[in-house]
């Protein structure tokens, strides 16, 4: 898992490194390499997994399966269709894999595959009542 972005205790070139990977997500959007993909319905809540040239993924291509991809990018929408992170609708364990340091609370980039089905099984289970 891809650990969060501090900025602030980077060096220079450590900073353009991400700007640079930022400015190819803008330019894949621009140019309309993407992909998005419709989410993914558990009970009241929504989870978006997208994988594209313009989300944080690898391999950061557009137009594989969604299982051909090694990590994702991934959103959580509450019953009001707003970004959650899991734990305010009660799972617990996952919020660490959100990058509370870019201003990206609400997105998970480069998640493993392996972590995205957890979330699933413990969505699955919520949606059930468990």
């Amino acid at each position: 898992m891809k650990k969060p972005i501090d900025y602030n205790n980077m060096n220079d070139s450590e900073v353009a490194e991400e700007f640079e990977d930022l400015l190819g997500s803008v330019s894949a959007f621009a140019h309309g390499d993407f992909q998005i993909r419709d989410p993914e319905k558990y009970g009241n809540v929504q989870l978006s997994v997208q994988a594209s040239a313009a989300h944080h993924c690898s391999p950061c291509v557009t137009g594989l399966p969604l299982t051909d991809y090694r990590t994702v990018e991934i959103a959580l929408f509450n019953a009001d269709g707003v970004f959650c992170m899991p734990s305010a609708i009660g799972i617990k364990g996952f919020d660490d894999l959100f990058d509370k340091n870019t201003g990206l609370t609400m997105v998970a980039r480069d998640v493993p595959q392996t972590e995205v089905e957890k979330l699933r099984e413990a969505l699955r289970l919520r949606a059930k009542g468990g």
